[in-house]
């Protein structure tokens, strides 16, 4: 093999190992991806831990009487028959 020849294959070889690594299919690019599977994965441990606690909210909402009494007085101002309710002004809205 002469030097000529050489040096179109080392080309070849340069050529074929920078798009390898620069490429649309290459070494940055699936690092690139990696990390987006990375943060896609974290993302859908904590969408599953906020689905596990808002089952049970709804479970304690619909068969715990102590959380659905919580619910009535602090959303809704509901009080029992017997009780009386003081309402103090706050202080730091004003």
């Amino acid at each position: 093999m002469n030097k000529i020849t050489s040096f179109i294959i080392l080309g070849i070889a340069i050529c074929i190992l920078g798009i390898t690594l620069v490429g649309n299919r290459g070494f940055s690019s699936l690092m690139s991806l990696d990390k987006e599977i990375h943060a896609l994965k974290e993302e859908n441990k904590r969408l599953k831990s906020d689905i596990v606690n808002l089952k049970n909210k709804i479970y304690a909402v619909q068969h715990d009487p102590i959380t659905i009494e919580k619910q009535a007085r602090e959303e809704f101002g509901l009080s029992k028959e017997d009780e009386i309710v003081y309402v103090f002004p706050d202080l730091e809205a004003e």
